[in-house]
């Protein structure tokens, strides 16, 4: 499988005519080609490379290192980018670039393939290219050519999955300037570019379903799970309070076989995508459900895992059926979605 990586140009200044991406993917630039460029003050290519010796030799002094780079103007606070960055280009037959189009208001993503090395602008290009956008008169961009590969990807074509056209919602892609795809999206990415086939896998160890689903698509599971059996959730989604995404209440319709509640009246959930800390002191919430296996040796009794959730959605039909929309991509078809419901139905029965 190739490597795929999110990459995002600097937002448009207010005083500049054209935005970065435009001038380096689509306009006459000073390479003359399709770029991909990252800037990060006065760092060239023998830095980035020097970094990344070091990196490899003693990991242990990153801090140092960073802070030595910050005071040489060189984009030490970014290095992660910049390594990123550099590897990627340093293994162009693999990697892959996803770029969201801003000439269509972002309604499409365009794939890139490297198709040459990261480069410095040499002095003309460099005074060329200073004359032309002097709020940049302190960096010194790097630069690989690309070409593109295939088709623009619809974000609102039904057949891209909602993990690949909300890419932007998921804030360890969307903080940096070039991020890896976790596992999960590039296999959903090359489903959707007709490279990969996920069914057989999914079926053999079905809790993989909710791996490809986007966070939002996530949270909102554990929305309907609550809401189809009357309890009362005062939003679909997670928000920015520290300690939990949603407040959940119980009614006079409530099931309460679904979830003990333990005499409260309301609960505050809180959604987890990544592994956490599961000790007593971390867990501010009153339930926590995690796309972590449920027989994790350290799981805590407020902790829900993906199969948990899995088999309740298989419970309720109205959940199931979101399911299997949202996911209708993976290409299980109907008997595989059947198969997955009796295997949980067994599991439930005495």
């Amino acid at each position: 499988m190739s490597k795929y990586y999110f990459f995002k140009f600097p937002k448009k200044e207010k005083d500049e005519n054209e935005t970065q991406y435009e001038y380096w993917i689509f306009e006459s630039n000073v390479v003359r080609h399709q770029a991909l460029v990252v800037y990060f003050g006065e760092s060239e290519i023998s830095d980035i490379r020097g970094w990344a010796q070091r990196e490899n030799e003693d990991p242990s002094k990153r801090s140092e290192n960073i802070k030595e780079l910050d005071r040489k103007k060189k984009g030490g606070r970014n290095l992660d980018d910049l390594l990123t960055f550099y590897e990627a280009c340093n293994d162009p037959q693999e990697s892959r670039f996803l770029v969201s189009n801003v000439r269509d208001q972002h309604r499409t993503l365009l794939l890139f393939k490297p198709t040459g090395e990261l480069k410095d602008l040499e002095n003309g290009q460099l005074q060329e290219y200073h004359k032309k956008f002097p709020q940049h008169s302190g960096d010194k961009p790097k630069y690989v050519c690309v070409e593109q590969v295939g088709e623009p990807i619809d974000r609102l074509d039904p057949k891209t999955p909602a993990i690949i056209a909300t890419l932007d919602s998921d804030q360890a892609l969307n903080r940096g300037t070039c991020n890896e795809l976790r596992s999960e999206q590039a296999e959903s990415l090359e489903v959707s570019l007709g490279l990969m086939d996920l069914s057989t896998e999914i079926e053999k160890k079905p809790s993989r379903l909710l791996k490809y689903l986007s966070p939002v698509q996530f949270e909102t599971l554990v929305f309907l799970n609550f809401h189809e059996r009357n309890f009362h959730c005062q939003a679909h989604r997670g928000s920015t309070v520290a300690r939990f995404d949603f407040r959940v209440e119980r009614t006079a319709q409530s099931l309460d076989d679904f979830l003990s509640f333990d005499g409260k009246q309301m609960i505050a959930v809180q959604v987890k995508r990544k592994p956490m800390d599961q000790t007593s002191g971390t867990l501010t919430a009153d339930l926590v459900i995690s796309l972590e296996d449920d027989d994790s040796p350290s799981k805590h009794p407020r902790v829900r895992g993906a199969t948990w959730l899995l088999q309740k959605t298989t419970e309720e039909r109205r959940c199931f059926e979101w399911l299997k929309k949202e996911l209708a991509w993976t290409g299980l078809g109907e008997e595989g979605w059947g198969r997955i419901k009796a295997r949980y139905r067994r599991e439930l029965d005495p």
